[in-house]
Order: C-alpha cells, then sequence, then structure tokens
C-alpha cells in the first residue's frame, strides 16, 4: 500500500516535520546503540536498545516524508519498520530482516523467549546501517532537513 493509501485507512497522519523533531530521534536512536553496547548487558536487552534505534530511525523517516504513524494502531511498529520501503529507499530484504529484528524482540519482550548474542549484535549492526541510510535519505531528498539531521 502507498502512504497515500495508508494515510486515508487512518493508519498514517500528515505531519510537517521540523528539523529538530528529525535530529533529536536520530541523536535518541545513536545515544541507544551506544547503550546497547554498554559492558554486562544481556542479548535481550541489547536487542530491545538495538530495535529502539531502528524504530526511532523508521520514524524519522517516516516524518521527512511528511506523515506520522497512528499510535493507536496496535501494529504501529509493524507499520514503521514495512514503511521504510517508501520513505527512506530501504530494500524489501532489508526491511524483511528489520521485521525478523522486531519479531524477535517482540517476543523476547511478551513471551521471555531468550535472544541469542549474535542476533543482539546482528541487531545491533542493522540499527547502525539503519541509521546512516536514513540520515543519507534525508540529505537526499529532504536538504531543508540536512543541517538539523546531520
Amino acid at each position: 500500500m502507498t502512504l497515500e493509501g495508508l494515510l486515508r485507512a487512518g493508519r498514517l497522519s500528515e505531519h510537517d516535520a521540523a528539523g529538530d523533531e528529525t535530529s533529536r530521534l536520530l541523536e535518541s536512536a545513536e545515544r541507544a546503540l551506544r547503550d546497547a553496547g554498554t559492558d554486562g548487558l544481556g542479548a535481550d536487552s541489547r536487542l530491545g536498545l538495538a530495535y529502539q534505534a531502528i524504530a526511532q530511525g523508521a520514524v524519522a523517516a517516516l516524518l521527512a516524508n511528511g506523515y506520522r504513524a497512528a499510535t493507536r494502531d496496535p501494529a504501529h511498529h509493524q507499520l514503521l519498520i514495512q514503511s521504510l520501503l517508501k520513505t527512506g529507499g530501504i530494500p524489501a530484504g532489508r526491511v524483511q530482516f528489520l521485521e525478523a529484528l522486531r519479531a524477535a524482540r517482540d517476543r523476547s519482550e511478551s513471551s521471555g523467549v531468550p535472544v541469542s548474542d549474535a542476533v543482539a549484535e546482528e541487531g545491533i549492526d542493522a540499527a547502525r546501517e539503519l541509521i546512516a541510510s536514513v540520515r543519507d535519505w534525508i540529505q537526499l531528498n529532504r536538504p531543508d532537513l540536512v543541517s538539523a539531521a546531520a
């Protein structure tokens, strides 16, 4: 579905992004990534922090495209990840991988399913790549937000 279709379905709302808004989100994502590297954190916590960074990057991309997800939607996190196909130029295979990380984090939080160290590290690497990609997309497609998102 297109972003416009999601808007008509009530899953998105229009939003005029302020430069400091995207900047704050990306800076927060980078803090979460730094925290994810803290010695002594378990894999569940590291993946949780990596996913926080992924979600914040997805929100920044959505805002830069003029939309905000309807948080009342129980699947809004899934929508954030899926929207990266349209908002950040992220390839479908990468979006599927980010979706798998979201699902692993959800299983960990809701059912106590443990996360392996390898999955946590993959999540951290994926978050780092996503934040860089979103910054690049903003610089290329929303130069009016570049100074705030740089």
